[in-house]
């Protein structure tokens, strides 16, 4: 693993990495408000299924969670990616800040496997990671998709480098 990770905490599921990732970064934050992608599936418990809009309109979103854009290779090319993204959590921070809610965190599947797959080209999630960090956020990886060498070939770190270091 990377020598910037300090600490590991295991859990059993997807769901209880998203809840616990969520409740860290509400935590540390002192803020509620989270920004998805808009076809994404971060699991099922109470605290984050409100975070996966794949599920349908029936399971209810409440006010503290914005929806943007997943990158769209087919309408942006990908030199722009990385801006578009940014731009879109830019909006999505000043919607949340106009009902009175400070961002807590921007969580995405780094491959966005729920929104049709996007996972090139390296590094074009930084301006967004930078953003949400700037602003006063956490980036969640949720990497149950892209990890355990699914997108490369190291121990499920492959998507996180790109994003942190490239």
């Amino acid at each position: 693993m990377p020598d910037a990770l300090g600490h590991v905490m295991f859990t059993c599921t997807g769901s209880e990495a998203n809840d616990l990732a969520l409740r860290i970064a509400r935590s540390y934050t002192r803020r509620q408000g989270v920004i998805v992608t808009s076809l994404v599936y971060h699991r099922l418990t109470e605290a984050v299924v409100e975070l996966s809009p794949s599920l349908g309109d029936f399971v209810g979103r409440s006010a503290r969670v914005r929806l943007i854009p997943a990158p769209n290779a087919l309408t942006v090319p990908p030199e722009e990616q990385g801006q578009r993204l940014a731009a879109d959590l830019a909006a999505a921070i000043a919607a949340l800040r106009r009902d009175g809610i400070e961002p807590a965190a921007f969580i995405v599947d780094t491959v966005f496997s729920s929104d049709g797959l996007y996972p090139d080209p390296a590094g074009f999630l930084k301006p967004a990671v930078d953003l949400i960090r700037a602003e006063g956020g956490v980036f969640i990886a949720d990497e149950v998709q892209p990890g355990f060498a699914r997108t490369g070939d190291s121990f499920g770190v492959s998507s996180v480098e790109g994003w942190c270091q490239t």
